[in-house]
């Protein structure tokens, strides 16, 4: 028995064209000889398994890699998945649906609700993912949906929530004072992502990551609340699992219970992965057992920032900035259900790694953070990017600006331990007492925020041993301090610009450098 479904219709045959023939392979439901073909004949044939996720991954990769059109290999892949689900529901031939689909290979969600998506939104997302200015206009539309002044930060954190489909996901801190807008940036950022992605979860008890459903935390978005203010032994417990969900993609935990007869068992509760991370904090001092593991991403806070918020804010009360909100976020949950689950390559890692700045221990994490913010940067851009004969995408130099440009910031506040609005309010304590030890309360005067915010990067600065205290609190006579000469800046400040990673390599070329 045989049956026929052509994949597209559309004009005349060509040799991209292709029509699936399914006959079934054994007696086993749900395995089909598969045979792929089009104008000029049989190309492709295998036996699949239609509720394998990842039969159907070989067989779909296999298919595309073998076509003539590069162009239209990405609705390929979707539409080619369509019909093998279409296949596994309702077999050649008629029969009765079978809807069994191993646990361990659950069906990608994304791939149905694409289907369902209006025809211009998908339009419009392609035409945005094949732009060559599609990191700028990503930027755009963060800003158009209320984030003002916050450029890279809100890029990062997209790329945190691109990043979920890769098999090393990023994840992400974002710091700053009270009402700096850190909870604003993730909560509008992360709103361009759909539902099946993005797993809201304002609060994370010690383990609540091992009691969900089976697989549901396969590829998954995790956008957490504000960070506990306590960072003592209990917190560290509670984020352990956490950090092994992050580090290694998966849970594994051993519990005693009781078996059906009564008996007291061992039972394994495993949890697979992986999953992108993000969270935000007013602390100034992270876990670094948790920071290491994070980019550490900062908050605005200038006075023209401010500014710049507050005409944002009038603009939208008086009716002169007209919200185009649903649209946007449209194309986006399109874009993010476009985006393939497919490994990266990154061809001149080693030239990144010569170059890369090693005094620090902390370097051996902030580089593996670098390169995989330039495989999520790839990773958005997949529809202008070459694959290997594998099927995993090829990172270029322009993905390495990107990533670079974003990160530098992020990964020089991790590598000195201080954050940015700490490094601003240093220069303002240079700048009033370099040549004499100051107070508490005269450090409480310098700078911008309230005075217990000024007091937290105070004691910022002196963890990371950029004041040191001379005498302590002695009663109502507050403590005294001096500046200490230190470079914060001798870290992974000094990344590698990609026009040095690019020497020596004349005959490469960077395209969309942002």
């Amino acid at each position: 028995m045989t049956d026929s479904t052509p994949i597209d219709e559309a004009g005349e045959p060509e040799a991209h064209h292709v029509t699936l023939l399914f006959t079934p392979a054994t007696d086993r439901s749900g395995r089909y000889l598969v045979v792929a073909a089009n104008a000029g004949g049989e190309f492709h044939r295998d036996t699949v398994d239609l509720n394998s996720a990842i039969s159907r991954k070989r067989f779909i990769d296999a298919t595309v890699g073998k076509t003539l059109s590069k162009g239209s290999a990405d609705e390929l892949r979707v539409t080619l998945e369509k019909q093998l689900l279409d296949a596994a529901r309702v077999p050649p031939g008629g029969t009765e649906p079978d809807t069994t689909t191993s646990p361990e290979e659950p069906v990608d969600p994304r791939i149905e609700a694409l289907a369902k998506m209006p025809e211009d939104i998908r339009a419009e997302a392609v035409a945005m993912l094949e732009s060559s200015n599609l990191i700028r206009k990503v930027a755009e539309d963060i800003e158009a949906i209320g984030v003002v002044g916050e450029s890279n930060t809100a890029l990062c954190v997209y790329l945190v929530g691109t990043s979920v489909q890769l098999k090393k996901p990023l994840a992400a801190i974002v710091r700053g004072s009270s009402a700096s807008g850190k909870s604003f940036i993730v909560e509008r950022t992360s709103s361009l992502f759909p539902p099946e992605i993005v797993l809201q979860a304002t609060s994370l008890t010690t383990n609540a990551l091992f009691y969900f459903a089976p697989g549901e935390l396969m590829h998954r978005w995790i956008v957490a609340g504000e960070r506990s203010r306590l960072e003592d032994d209990d917190r560290a417990e509670a984020t352990r699992a956490l950090r092994e969900m992050i580090e290694s993609g998966k849970l594994s935990k051993a519990v005693a219970g009781k078996d059906s007869h009564g008996e007291i068992v061992t039972k394994m509760i495993e949890q697979e992965g992986p999953v992108a991370f993000v969270e935000t904090t007013t602390l100034g001092q992270i876990f670094d057992e948790d920071a290491n593991r994070c980019l550490l991403l900062a908050t605005d806070e200038s006075k023209a920032q401010t500014q710049a918020i507050m005409d944002a804010t009038a603009r939208r009360a008086t009716g002169l900035d007209v919200e185009t909100h649903d649209r946007i976020r449209e194309v986006h949950f399109a874009i993010q259900r476009m985006i393939p689950r497919a490994d990266v390559l990154v061809p001149f890692a080693t030239q990144i790694s010569k170059l890369y700045p090693s005094e620090q221990v902390e370097a051996r994490r902030s580089f593996r953070h670098l390169l995989n913010v330039t495989r999520a940067s790839a990773l958005l851009h997949f529809r202008q990017r070459e694959r290997d004969h594998l099927g995993r995408i090829v990172a270029t130099y322009a993905d390495y600006a990107i990533a670079e440009n974003l990160a530098r910031a992020p990964l020089a506040d991790a590598s000195s331990g201080v954050s940015a609005a700490a490094r601003k309010y240093l220069e303002a304590l240079q700048e009033k007492h370099t040549l004499s030890t100051f107070s508490t309360s005269d450090a409480q005067k310098v700078g911008l925020g309230s005075r217990a915010t000024r007091y937290r990067r105070l004691l910022e600065l002196h963890n990371a041993g950029a004041i040191e205290q001379t005498e302590p609190q002695r009663g109502r006579v507050p403590a005294q301090w001096r500046l200490v000469e230190m470079d914060l800046d001798s870290g992974t400040s000094g990344l590698p610009t990609v026009e040095k990673v690019m020497d020596g390599h004349p005959g490469e070329t960077l395209r969309h450098k942002p």
